[in-house]
């Protein structure tokens, strides 16, 4: 009869919930919806992904800086398994506060923030970090990556390691995991693209990197530099730029589709993501607490990989309900963009870094599609 009675209980708090829930759902239904990247207008405040260790002391508090929302997205789940790892390996002696949807500043903003101590740590694309260390751009090499395992093999591997090594040494920001961001697709709002001639004249809103502009310019558009958040999404409203490129799991996740009702597949660049953190600051940690932040870094890295194809795959199949054209540019067609892109592209970056870098990636790549496919 306890028992009966019990799940009685419980039903009707179920109910209660559910209206509440449903009165909330309508009230949110009446006010006029934000754009995506209004979640970044917060206060300062850590949000979510509360510590399990809250009645402990710690002995270090540091600040995690990231550009996506707080919820269910690879890149949030990503740093909350660090914050985890480092919290629960330290019995909560060094605790994370997490920052989403870029409260503490965009992506250039917190990698000059590490930089100069004043963050502890944070993520960022390739695109902004370019503007620090040039090299870094060569992993955006136009369809360089032939798939995102041939990427992940060149990340992990010694060319990785060699460029953290560079990015610590020009700048003093210590490298502790590089990942995935995702190949990029183009969207607009004019009209459908299906073959290079298509491109033309478009304007294209583009990461604030050198590298994209020239790669939009090779193929007949006009990139236009840009920060993400809320002037990409009010860009694209007011149609200021007529085009963007971006992952689709992005595209989806901060709903860049509703004004850009047409979408290429084409994965012209395999975008990377970086964590990173002070090097004077990781250094000053004891040995024990520096190695778990380290292997922090390296379950962030593999909760980004496989989590974010399957989030660009998700991504594939619903926005192919919302917009009026998802296509995805087949390979002979592909051929023509790289055949414009790519050389263009390293002919320019000839010109801003030491080619022993292009060369060392390009032969990384090649040697990642050997060992994972095979000679053939």
């Amino acid at each position: 009869m306890r028992v009966k009675s019990f799940f009685i209980m419980v039903l009707a708090a179920a109910l209660s919930v559910l209206s509440i829930g449903c009165q909330m759902t309508q009230k949110v239904s009446e006010t006029k919806t934000p754009s995506p990247s209004d979640t970044a207008k917060q206060e300062s405040k850590p949000q979510a992904a509360v510590s399990h260790f809250e009645g402990v002391k710690p002995d270090y508090t540091f600040k995690f800086s990231l550009q996506e929302p707080a919820t269910d997205n690879p890149e949030y789940n990503a740093a909350k398994a660090f914050k985890d790892y480092v919290e629960s390996h330290t019995n909560g002696k060094i605790r994370i506060d997490l920052y989403p949807g870029a409260q503490l500043g965009k992506e250039k903003e917190i990698f000059q923030a590490v930089k100069a101590g004043n963050v502890d740590m944070g993520t960022a694309a390739d695109g902004p970090l370019g503007s620090f260390v040039p090299e870094t751009t060569v992993l955006a090499i136009p369809y360089l990556f032939k798939s995102a395992p041939i990427a992940w093999e060149v990340l992990n591997g010694s060319f990785g390691q060699e460029l953290k090594n560079l990015i610590l040494q020009k700048t003093g920001v210590n490298i502790i995991g590089l990942s995935q961001n995702g190949f990029r697709s183009f969207t607009n709002s004019k009209h459908p693209i299906h073959k290079l001639e298509d491109l033309q004249g478009l304007k294209i809103r583009v990461m604030e990197n050198q590298l994209y502009i020239k790669m939009v310019n090779a193929l007949g558009a006009h990139g236009v530099p840009m920060a993400g958040g809320d002037e990409l999404y009010s860009a694209l409203q007011q149609h200021v730029v007529d085009g963007q490129e971006n992952p689709l799991d992005g595209i989806w996740s901060y709903k860049l589709y509703e004004p850009q009702p047409y979408i290429t597949v084409d994965n012209h660049t395999f975008s990377s993501k970086f964590l990173f953190m002070n090097d004077k600051l990781l250094s000053s940690l004891p040995v024990d607490y520096r190695d778990i932040v380290k292997e922090a870094g390296s379950v962030w890295t593999t909760q980004l990989e496989g989590p974010k194809e399957q989030a660009s795959v998700d991504a594939f199949y619903l926005l192919k309900q919302k917009v009026k054209e998802i296509y995805p540019l087949p390979a002979s067609e592909q051929k023509r963009f790289k055949e414009k892109a790519q050389p263009a592209v390293i002919d320019w970056m000839k010109t801003q870094i030491d080619p022993v870098w292009i060369d060392k990636v390009q032969k990384a790549a090649s040697d990642a599609e050997k060992k994972l496919y095979g000679t053939n």
